[in-house]
């Protein structure tokens, strides 16, 4: 219940005073009026302005099509909710953007789902037609593999009886085969042993070659100076001949890099093998060769010297005789080298005509184990050729089922594929309706 609303008025009075005044009375104050009003029923106010009113919150709405407002379903002032429709725009079914897409997503949707239903039933067919065609190859196949199955318990009981008549050929032919093995076997023994001896020879003159080097050094090039020249030697010989004097430093230049060269060549063919003791050999030889001719240079050009303030008569003939030495040790280690060539030679000569006989004697107990099993051989040529005639026919029945097999795997596989694109398709033309639809219900304000 609405309670009445008292209104109290008070009239204020005032008291007037002056200073230095007599003061007047006081004038009698009227007793104040109190009025009751019913607030029961609905005020109505009214306010008159010049001005512009502005709502405390504005929304802006905009069409997302064009076109002209045709329908208005609300006014100024109106109540309204989400989702409502405010107006609707006016437009031309015929000519309308969004009705057209909307049809042609439509059109295309169904002429997706009859493809898709079009060629889902192509692809089944496929289907069963590779499978119809591997049952049918797995009962050839098994036909087969039962009659290989019967023929070769036939051809077994044959077999049996002549490999029986070949085991005394094979006896023979196994003693003559262990016969050229112990050959072998005794000429690969010779040959470890050939090997090992030339390793020995070779280690020693590679030691030879580098002892008697560096005593050539200490004649020639006692400073070991890494380019040794014409000058250096007339510094230390008074040599007469200067194209002798050209020579041997040539000669020595190039000699030290080869012993270098030959040391790692000879190193690389460690351990030495019948394939690599030629090259070995040949590096060895031609290091031993060079350094003799190189020292017989120097010996000569020492002779040929005469003495200086640096070099007395007697240290060259000293000299002389210390290259006279070298020379003749490097003379015997190319005899030597010269010989284990000719004992390599020889060891393979024997070893070919003993390896020979022994692989003669060999053939003609295998020829009679090839008497012995032309029997057999006759037998596999018919016989044992059913066999590989049906052999041959399950390897390609077995072909031809592992490429049904493969077809059809393709063909499911195949269908899988179209059928995930057919509905991929779908799903696109069905979201193509779908914002085709939502373009023509842009048509609406809400």
């Amino acid at each position: 219940m609405k309670k009445p609303f008292l209104l109290l008025l008070i009239v204020p009075f005032f008291l007037l005073s002056a200073c230095g005044e007599t003061v007047q009375e006081t004038p009698e104050i009227p007793a104040p009026n109190v009025k009751v009003l019913d607030l029961s029923g609905k005020p109505v106010y009214r306010i008159t302005e010049v001005g512009t009113l502005q709502a405390l919150q504005e929304v802006e709405l905009v069409a997302k099509a064009a076109g002209t407002v045709g329908q208005l379903s609300a006014d100024l002032g109106d109540a309204v909710k989400a989702g409502q429709t405010l107006a609707v725009i006016d437009f031309d079914e015929s000519n309308n953007p969004a009705k057209v897409n909307y049809d042609n997503a439509q059109l295309q949707l169904a002429n997706a789902r009859q493809t898709r239903d079009e060629t889902a039933a192509n692809n089944q067919d496929a289907v069963t037609r590779a499978q119809l065609r591997v049952e049918s190859l797995e009962n050839t196949l098994g036909r087969l593999q039962r009659n290989l199955t019967e023929l070769r318990a036939t051809n077994e009981s044959t077999r049996k009886t002549l490999e029986l008549q070949l085991s005394n050929a094979k006896k023979n032919a196994d003693t003559a085969e262990v016969n050229y093995q112990n050959v072998v076997d005794q000429y690969d023994q010779s040959l470890k042993d050939l090997l090992a001896g030339a390793t020995n020879s070779l280690d020693s003159v590679f030691t030879h070659l580098e002892s008697e080097f560096i005593a050539v050094e200490d004649i020639i090039n006692p400073g070991n100076q890494l380019y040794f020249t014409v000058s250096v030697l007339n510094d230390a010989f008074g040599v007469r001949d200067s194209i002798q004097r050209s020579e041997t430093v040539n000669a020595y230049n190039d000699y030290r890099e080869l012993l270098k060269d030959s040391q790692i060549d000879y190193r690389d063919y460690l351990p030495l093998t019948e394939r690599n003791i030629d090259e070995a050999l040949d590096v060895a030889q031609k290091a031993a060769e060079d350094l003799r001719v190189l020292i017989s240079k120097i010996r000569l050009m020492l002779s040929n010297s005469v003495a200086n303030n640096q070099m007395s008569q007697g240290s060259i003939d000293a000299y002389v005789g210390q290259a006279t030495a070298a020379e003749g040790i490097m003379l015997s280690d190319v005899s030597a080298l010269n010989s284990l060539e000719k004992s390599l030679q020889n060891f393979r000569l024997n070893r070919t005509s003993q390896i020979a006989t022994a692989d003669n004697s060999r053939s003609i107990a295998g020829n009679q184990l090839l008497d012995a099993n032309n029997a057999l051989l006759k037998f596999q040529t018919t016989g044992g050729g059913s066999v590989q005639d049906l052999e041959a026919q399950i390897e390609q029945s077995s072909n031809d089922l592992l490429s049904a097999q493969a077809d059809l795997a393709s063909a499911i596989r195949g269908a899988a594929i179209q059928d995930s694109a057919k509905t991929l398709e779908i799903n696109t033309f069905s979201n193509q309706v779908r914002l085709a639809e939502k373009s023509l219900n842009d048509n609406r304000i809400v």
